[in-house]
């Protein structure tokens, strides 16, 4: 009826989860629709047009209140505007006051605006400006015009992690959403008025939103209910006893849902994850993707687990009682070869993928590290559950020699590892270690919380090891592809992109006219490189420095790097060209050797003026090594160019011919090579100084490129992240397989209350002081920050006072003695002090700067920032400090007003400290990640520690509870021992002395009892005595009355006396022969009897015994016969057996030995024990009758045992040593032995 009743209902389960699966794929099929539907972009281009019309909203609103404030005399900046211009900064609007149609305010410098009111421009309702699409409006308040302008869009034709194009992220549009004229696409943005501005071009791939993530969702659900459903199919056929078909159903059931994946390919909203582009990871045919590793992964645990719950592991052979050893590795082979194939995925999932899988790099953590341990920690279910099943059925039935022949044996399906390429050796011993582990643990029965420790232990030392070790060659391979990389001085795809640009560039009218003409200020010096930058020498050229000189062909040219002045410029270049120079073919540009092992081109082009000479324009471009290092370059590298940028986490050394011409890095290198290099191999890798360096030679030029080690600190850090994770993994796997109810859960004993509140308490306490120390360090790291700005802009206004102090007056065309520029001026100051310079003049408009590419790619304007001018003109400071912004990186900006020596204000000198921002960001990150390893790891061993001082701490109490569980009537319990002076001690010593009590009871009980009994025996036969007695009595006093008083018939009285007393003695004899006959040994009725079957017939009555285990050896090919009793043999061996038995105590696993030994005539049966023994002052005294050692019984067991042995003519002794044991002999003539006849 049960089983009944349980088929119903998962027949039931099978039906409720095949209609949740048909109504999941349905409506995952219409998210799929509408994912793939136009429905998201209307959606998105409404929601678009509601933003943009509360915006548009705000922005004519602000208008108004400058109006009004305007008409009734207020001013209008940050302090009494304070509402208007929080409206302004949190919606992205720009304020721009024309005064008499000139520039007079402005709330925004991320943008150039034009200096003289343009209503042309202007009047539009949608206009682009410098680096972005804004919406105008405008108000009029007598000589003053005010522009509203809100952003709605970024173009700065670039983009790197800091600078992106696009909407800004109030508009919710996904990345790389474009704009287009009205009515190019569906998707039209209109103003509150209905004009049309645009049209909004959605990206080919859509990314990830709440539009791809609900169907996602879906078929992610679909796709486990699916493997439930075939789990269920399965167990059914389990339940009816059908195991091999339900093993064989689930394996072909999840098998074939891989095979349509892998061969369909997943639903379109997964395949645009990015999961399965094979990118990351991929193992070709097998494991296309690394989602397809996490689906194969999820599959492989669901199979895992259902044959760990519902496929039986038939360990001994049927009738058996000791498993073979052939039986042994029949079953231990397959949990091998598991491990095999699992170390074979292992290293190729972190080798092989570009993955980055050390823990320890904290700020590296992506989703693709996290899917990878996800694939790794359900991969490992295979071979963990299935040695789980195998060794805990097992380590009962086998002996430890069985157990290392099998596992030697088992270890033989590892060494084909050795065909791919990986050493077998560690595999080998990490699946040696985790099978001793758990036969170990199972054999001595250790509870499952400590098993999953000591799992976790082992797989956390194994993962880590190959973790580490793999992404060390990882890194290796990495840096040999670099090292060759750059050991040319060519850049291959540069030279390609000078032939595609020169027939441009040659014929530029433009460019002619600007060249054609005596160039005179830097400022139209920096017009031809900006103009040449932003139309030819973008994308790509991120990666090299470009410098123009324009010059006639007899002028001199001032050399800065050397200091010195050449006369003729067109000699100077035509010098190096023939030198050094190979031309690029087709081209006017040339190739330079010998440049310090960069990339150098010089192109050149000349103009007729038509006044008689000519004009040269020399183009320089000059790789740039540090083209990754914080700085403005992270701003100015586009992210689709690398070039240098690949050795952002490297140091860099290049030599020529043996000496160093180029080095960038924290290891510093040697001048020459000699110490590096080994003249028999072109490539070397070795350590040094704490960095793994990987060398390579290509003819005169070595490559040196070096990546600190991995300290042990890392390593500690890693093990204690892997340990965490995979303690977390076991107990998931332990509720998963348990499935314990949720109240279990909440009823904890002591110790593990005690533990969890240690953890609870030292978790709470170690992350708030690793809180506290970030926020500390945070705040130390930048207020040190705030005083490096301060000496810096001091050093630097001390060392442009020397040079500029002098001068009345300061114009951007400004040339001193040594320097050609002031752009070249704060240049070099740039290098000295490691930091950018700007120079503003009196009316906020960019004079010079040491960072000219900042501003002609777009990034910012060249105005002042507009707060900065208030405090240092309006409100006069001396110094102002603020955070500024370039397109999403916030840095710190310092200001402060630049006086001659006469005390007039020349210039604002500004500090835009982004460079060494990104230093401190990175110091903060560093130290904010390196809070949190010590955190974890700190957490980690205080959680190791809370358990072992809990243990100790219990400790006491457990030995006193399994003390008070062993205390029985029958038992002799041992007093415990505790060394200690506190409470514990206490409880244990009354503890010993309950139990000395209660034995001293249980003593005078057994006393009692055996009193009572004899006296209830007594009372029965002095009760049936006494019934004859007193009718005797009676007859007796009456006969002596008859005689006293001379009664006639006395004779006669005599004679009837005499014959009832006769049959009175003959019922007190009648009671007396039955009682004899009740207490008095049946009489042996002896016969032949095969001696070895009868003691088996009797230890079958004990074989059943818990926590026993019988050996048994006797002769096997002869029959050993006795002429005895078959009752008294039978009596004599329960006896024994069941007294060794009941020596054995309860917490102590028990082994009887059995054996029979023939010496000439005689016959020894031995029985051995391992219990308590017997005390020395006890064994005269173990053959007296009514003696016993136990609190119950008469003590007539063994005293009728050496009856029965001496009435068969043998004998009966024993030897025993206190807590290891007993043996008692047996010895009984042999009357004959046969043959056995098989």
């Amino acid at each position: 009826m049960v089983k009944k009743q349980g088929m119903t209902h998962r027949r039931r389960k099978i039906l409720i989860t095949a209609s949740m699966l048909l109504v999941f794929i349905a409506m995952a099929l219409f998210a799929g629709y509408l994912y793939n539907s136009p429905f998201e972009y209307k959606f998105r281009t409404k929601r678009f047009n509601r933003i943009l019309e509360r915006k548009e909203y705000l922005t004519g609103k602000c208008l108004l209140d400058l109006k009004e404030r305007l008409e009734k005399g207020g001013s209008i900046d940050q302090e009494s505007g304070s509402g208007i211009f929080k409206v302004i900064n949190r919606e992205g609007i720009t304020i721009l006051e024309y005064l008499d149609r000139k520039l007079a305010y402005w709330s925004d410098n991320s943008f150039e605006v034009p200096v003289v009111y343009s209503d042309t421009l202007f009047s539009k309702p949608f206009i682009f400006i410098h680096n972005g699409w804004f919406l105008t409006h405008r108000i009029r308040s007598g000589r003053e015009t005010w522009i509203a302008l809100l952003r709605v869009r970024s173009e700065y034709g670039f983009e790197n992690k800091l600078v992106s194009n696009g909407f800004p992220e109030a508009f919710r549009l996904p990345p790389g959403t474009g704009l287009a004229p009205p009515g190019s696409t569906p998707y039209d943005i209109s103003t509150s008025d209905g004009l049309k501005l645009f049209s909004l071009v959605f990206p080919a791939e859509r990314k990830i939103s709440f539009f791809t993530l609900f169907p996602l969702l879906l078929w992610t659900a679909a796709f486990l209910l699916l493997i439930y459903l075939a789990v269920l199919c399965a167990e059914a056929l389990a339940d009816r006893g059908r195991h091999l078909h339900s093993f064989l159903f689930i394996l072909a059931s999840l098998s074939l849902i891989y095979i349509l994946i892998t061969l369909k390919g997943p639903p379109e909203v997964l395949r645009n994850t990015g999961l399965f582009t094979g990118y990351q990871f991929s193992l070709p045919v097998v494991i296309p993707s690394l989602g397809h590793l996490i689906v194969l992964s999820v599959l492989v645990c669901s199979l895992s687990l259902f044959f760990f719950r519902n496929i039986p592991v038939n360990v001994l052979p049927e009738g058996g009682r000791r498993i073979t050893v052939a039986r042994f590795v029949f079953l231990l082979a397959p949990g091998a070869l598991f491990f095999a194939v699992y170390h074979y995925l292992f290293i190729k999932i972190v080798f092989d993928s570009n993955i980055v899988f050390e823990p320890y790099r904290l700020l590296e953590v992506s989703w693709y590290m996290v899917a990878g341990y996800t694939a790794i920690y359900l991969l490992a279910a295979a071979p963990v559950l299935y040695l789980v099943k195998v060794l805990r059925e097992v380590a009962a039935v086998t002996t430890v020699t069985s157990f290392a022949i099998s596992l030697g044996v088992s270890l033989l399906i590892i060494l084909p590892l050795m065909v791919f390429g990986i050493s077998p050796f560690l595999p080998a011993l990490f699946f040696s270690l985790f099978c001793i582990t758990l036969f170990a643990a199972y054999r001595k029965k250790t509870s499952g919380f400590n098993i999953a420790i000591f799992l976790s232990l082992i797989f956390s030392i194994y993962a880590l090891y190959f973790v580490i070790s793999l992404s060390d060659e990882k890194s290796v391979a990495r840096k040999k592809v670099l090292a060759v990389t750059y050991s040319s001085e060519h850049d291959p795809e540069a030279e390609h992109l000078l032939i595609n640009l020169w027939p441009a560039i040659s014929a530029d009218s433009t460019l002619a006219g600007m060249v054609s003409k005596d160039l005179t200020t830097q400022w139209e010096i920096d017009s031809i490189t900006y103009y040449l930058h932003n139309r030819y020498f973008n994308g790509y050229w991120g990666n090299f420095s470009l410098s123009v000189v324009s010059c006639r062909d007899d002028s001199p040219l001032w050399i800065s790097s050397e200091e010195k002045m050449v006369d003729n410029c067109f000699g100077f270049f035509r010098e190096r060209i023939e030198k050094y120079g190979h031309n690029i073919t087709g081209t006017g540009f040339y190739f330079l050797e010998g440049q310090g092992g960069r990339s150098y081109y010089i192109g050149q082009l000349f103009f007729d003026t038509g006044n008689g000479y000519r004009m040269g324009l020399f183009i320089e471009l000059f790789s740039d090594v540090d083209s990754y290092q914080e700085g403005y370059s992270e701003l100015l590298l586009d992210k689709k160019y690398q070039g240098y940028s690949r050795l952002r986490y490297y140091s860099f050394a290049k030599y020529i011919n043996g000496s160093r011409v180029l080095r960038t890095g924290d290891f510093p290198y040697d001048k020459t090579d000699e110490v590096y290099i080994d003249r028999e191999y072109d490539y070397r890798v070795f350590n040094r100084e704490g960095y793994n360096h990987v060398l390579y030679r290509n003819g005169n030029v070595t490559v040196v490129i070096s990546s600190r080690r991995v300290s042990f600190t890392d390593n500690l850090i890693s093990f204690a992240y892997i340990f965490a994770l995979t303690l977390m993994v076991a107990g998931i796997a332990g509720l998963t397989i348990g499935r314990p109810g949720l109240k279990s859960l909440f009823y904890l004993n002591f110790r593990q209350k005690l533990q969890i509140s240690f953890i609870a308490v030292l978790l709470l306490s170690f992350i708030s002081v690793g809180v506290i120390v970030a926020i500390f360090s945070v705040n130390q790291y930048k207020a040190r920050h705030l005083e490096n700005i301060k000496e810096k802009i001091t050093s630097i206004y001390t060392e442009i006072e020397t040079t500029l102090a002098s001068e009345p007056e300061l114009a951007p065309d400004w040339r001193g003695p040594a320097n050609p520029s002031l752009n070249e001026y704060l240049i070099s100051l740039s290098n000295v002090f490691n930091t950018d310079i700007n120079l503003y003049d009196k009316n906020g408009y960019l004079m010079a700067t040491s960072r000219p590419e900042v501003f002609y790619r777009n990034l910012t304007s060249r105005r002042l920032n507009m707060d900065a001018f208030n405090n240092l003109e309006t409100l006069t400071k001396s110094e102002y400090i603020q955070r500024e912004r370039i397109a999403s990186l916030e840095y710190v900006s310092a200001y402060v007003p630049f006086y001659n020596s006469e005390g007039n204000l020349l210039a604002y000198l500004n500090l835009p400290y982004f460079r060494m921002q990104s230093v401190l960001t990175r110091e903060i990150s560093n130290v904010i990640v390196a809070v949190a390893n010590f955190t974890i790891l700190i957490i980690l061993i205080t959680m190791v520690l809370a358990v072992v001082i809990s243990r100790s701490l219990t400790a006491p109490l457990s030995m006193l509870s399994a003390g008070l569980a062993s205390v029985q009537l029958g038992r002799r319990s041992e007093h415990l021992v505790y060394d200690g002076r506190d409470e514990i001690a206490e409880l244990v010593s009354r503890y010993n002395r309950m139990v000395d009590e209660l034995q001293e009871s249980a003593r005078r009980l057994a006393d009692s009892e055996r009193e009572f009994a004899w006296r209830e025996m007594a009372k029965q036969v002095a009760h049936e005595i006494k019934n004859p007695l007193t009718p005797m009595k009676l007859n007796v006093q009456q006969l002596f009355k008859a005689w006293k008083d001379n009664v006639p018939d006395f004779e006669k009285r005599l004679e009837k006396f005499t014959k009832n007393q006769i049959e009175y003695i003959e019922t007190l004899s009648s009671i007396a022969s039955a009682f004899s006959s009740f207490a008095k040994l049946p009489s042996p009725s002896p016969s032949e009897i095969d001696l070895t079957e009868q003691i088996k017939t009797t230890l079958e009555l004990f074989r059943d015994t818990e926590n026993i285990t019988f050996t048994a050896g006797w002769p096997e090919k002869c029959r050993i016969m006795v002429y005895a009793d078959r009752e008294h043999l039978n009596g004599i061996f329960s006896n024994l057996i069941k007294n060794a038995i009941q020596s054995v105590p309860q917490d102590r696993h028990g082994e009887i030995k059995i054996g029979i030994e023939v010496k000439s005539d005689r016959a020894i049966v031995s029985v051995a024990d391992n219990g308590t023994g017997i005390p020395d002052e006890l064994k005269a005294k173990m053959f007296t009758p009514n003696f016993t050692t136990k609190s119950s019984g008469m003590g007539l067991g063994l005293s009728i045992v050496k009856r029965y042995v001496e009435s068969a003519g043998g004998r009966v002794w024993f030897e025993s040593e206190k807590d290891k044991g007993s043996v008692f002999f047996v010895e009984l003539p042999v009357k004959f032995t046969v043959e056995r006849v098989e």
